[in-house]
């Protein structure tokens, strides 16, 4: 699964330190703020994230994966295992801990402690974990003023409404100085994301997610997001597979 932290990131590194004159659209702008409020009123939010090049991929070559959320830091993502050929196929965090497991380590996983105040999602984000932009948005009530700052983009203007499996969406498109846009696809009922397009032509390709299945405040609890360690598999200490070690902080 990609993480978008990297494609919001890259949205105006060069048109911060660009002179060039900006175009911001007040009324995208007002979408904007209506979305993250949203995301930001939620208690809980499940959904299905299909992730990958375009939003046409055949089913079997996207990323397919299931997202669940819950006020304070609890998150679980699991995805199927025949579109998890790289990157994380699960990661869950408790509130306390974060547990990642990958098809490329059959026989460990991952465990690193996330403090609690700061909240496990965040910090998940924080050391690189794969994830998506609604795990921003839920998250982190400055998603959007991060990403959208005038001062950072060179253009935000709204683009015609398109319909995603039946729900009409308002369309908010940004870019900066080097050609590098991100399209976002709102919900005009809920102000909650159906899809979001990240085009970087320097990189000769896009990468989009659509978010479909979505419940709003679902009766989700501290147990749901439990972790269970697969057969045959030992914790490995540290936020990536490369560098954890299999002694415990605490020995």
């Amino acid at each position: 699964m990609f993480c978008f932290s990297a494609a919001v990131i890259s949205i105006s590194a060069a048109a911060a330190a660009s002179s060039t004159s900006y175009a911001i659209d007040p009324a995208a702008e007002k979408i904007l703020d209506q979305m993250q409020t949203s995301y930001s009123e939620l208690n809980s939010l499940s959904e299905q994230v299909t992730a990958g090049e375009s939003p046409n991929l055949p089913h079997s070559i996207a990323v397919h994966t299931l997202l669940k959320m819950l006020r304070p830091g609890y998150v679980s993502m699991t995805s199927d295992s025949k579109s998890a050929r790289s990157g994380a196929s699960e990661v869950v965090t408790d509130g306390a801990y974060c547990y990642v497991t990958a098809p490329q380590y059959p026989s460990r996983y991952l465990k690193f402690p996330i403090p609690a105040s700061v909240g496990a999602l965040r910090a998940a984000l924080g050391q690189g974990i794969t994830s998506s932009l609604t795990l921003a948005l839920f998250s982190q009530p400055d998603t959007v003023s991060a990403m959208f700052s005038p001062r950072r983009l060179a253009t935000l203007h709204l683009g015609k409404p398109v319909k995603i499996d039946g729900v009409t969406t308002q369309v908010v498109v940004s870019s900066d100085t080097d050609g590098v846009t991100l399209t976002l696809f709102i919900d005009q009922s809920d102000h909650l994301l159906r899809r979001a397009i990240a085009i970087d032509p320097n990189k000769a390709g896009d990468f989009t997610e659509t978010y479909s299945s979505i419940q709003v405040n679902p009766a989700l609890t501290a147990s749901s997001f439990s972790f269970t360690a697969p057969a045959h598999t030992e914790p490995f200490y540290g936020t990536s597979f490369g560098q954890a070690t299999q002694d415990s902080p605490g020995q």
